[in-house]
C-alpha cells in the first residue's frame, strides 16, 4: 500500500477506507485508494473518475471525512473529473474549448462571438504564470449590433457565464492549460485565505474556476474545480492530479 497501512473508519453505519479500488480509463488500469474519490467510495460507472484533493497539502482527506465535511474543508476542495479521450485527437481537446471553429459554420455569427473565442478576447498582463484574457467590450458591442440585426434583439448576457480566461502554453506554443474563472469585473472572491484556512467574507457565493488540461500519453483529460482564491496554486494542483494518476497506474 503506497500510502501506508490500511485505515477503516465507520461513519453513519458505513465503513470508509483507503484501500485501493480498481478503475479503468480507456486501456489503462489504476488502483486508486478509495478516499481519493469525491464520495470516498470509488468510481461511478460511465462518468470517468471524480477525485478530490484538499488545499494546501493537496492530499486526499482521511477515510470517513466525506459525510461530515466542514465548511472550511469544502472551501479547500480541488475536485477533478478525469475522462478518457478516444473520439478526438488528444492534442485538440483544449483548442476546442477556446474557439467556435469546431461547432459553427464558416461565416456564421457564432464565429464572431468575443465571449467564446480566445482570438477575439483582450490579452492581459501575465499573472501566476498564466496569460489572462478578458472579453473585449468593443468587439462585443459590434457583435451585439450584428446579432440584433439578425435576431431582432441583442444577445442575452449572463454575468454568471461570462468567465475570465487564463491559459498556459508549452515552449512550442501549444495550449497546455485552460482555466475559466468567474469574472473579476463582475464578482468578488467571496472567500478569504488566512494561512491554511479559507473562510467566507460574508458574500452569498464564492467565485470559482474550471481548470482544464490533458495527459497526452494516457489520453485522458482533466477538469478541475476550485475557488478562485486558489488560482495562484493552479500549477501545484495540476501537478498533484497528474501525480495521482501516475502513482496509481498499474497498466
Amino acid at each position: 500500500m503506497p500510502d501506508g497501512k490500511i485505515i477503516k473508519n465507520l461513519v453513519n453505519g458505513r465503513t470508509y477506507t483507503n484501500e485501493p479500488v480498481e478503475a479503468r480509463l480507456g486501456p489503462h488500469r489504476f488502483m486508486i485508494p478509495a478516499n481519493y474519490y469525491n464520495d470516498q467510495v470509488g468510481p461511478s460507472p460511465g462518468i470517468g473518475l471524480e477525485l478530490t484533493l484538499f488545499w494546501p497539502t493537496l492530499e486526499a482527506a482521511p477515510p470517513g471525512n466525506h459525510p461530515a465535511r466542514t465548511i472550511n474543508e469544502q472551501y479547500r476542495q480541488a475536485s477533478a473529473t478525469v475522462v478518457p479521450v478516444d473520439r478526438v485527437p488528444i492534442d485538440s481537446v483544449l483548442d476546442r474549448l477556446v474557439t467556435t471553429d469546431w461547432t459553427a459554420e464558416v461565416g456564421s455569427l457564432r464565429r464572431r462571438d468575443p465571449r467564446a473565442r480566445l482570438d477575439l478576447r483582450t490579452q492581459q498582463s501575465e499573472m501566476f504564470g498564466l496569460t489572462p484574457y478578458i472579453i473585449d467590450e468593443d468587439r462585443m458591442a459590434r457583435f451585439a449590433k450584428a446579432f440584433e440585426a439578425i435576431n431582432g434583439h441583442e444577445p442575452l448576457r449572463n454575468p454568471a457565464t461570462e468567465k475570465d480566461w487564463s491559459i498556459a502554453r508549452s515552449p512550442d506554443g501549444a495550449l497546455v492549460t485552460f482555466i475559466a474563472c468567474s469574472s473579476k469585473r463582475l464578482s468578488e472572491d467571496g472567500l478569504v485565505v488566512s494561512e491554511d484556512e479559507i473562510t467566507s467574507d460574508g458574500s452569498a457565493q464564492a467565485a470559482m474556476c474550471s481548470h482544464h488540461f490533458v495527459d497526452s500519453d494516457k489520453r485522458i483529460a482533466f477538469n478541475m474545480s476550485y475557488p478562485r482564491v486558489l488560482l495562484l496554486d493552479w500549477k501545484r494542483m495540476e501537478e498533484a492530479m497528474r501525480d495521482v494518476m501516475d502513482r496509481y497506474q498499474i497498466s
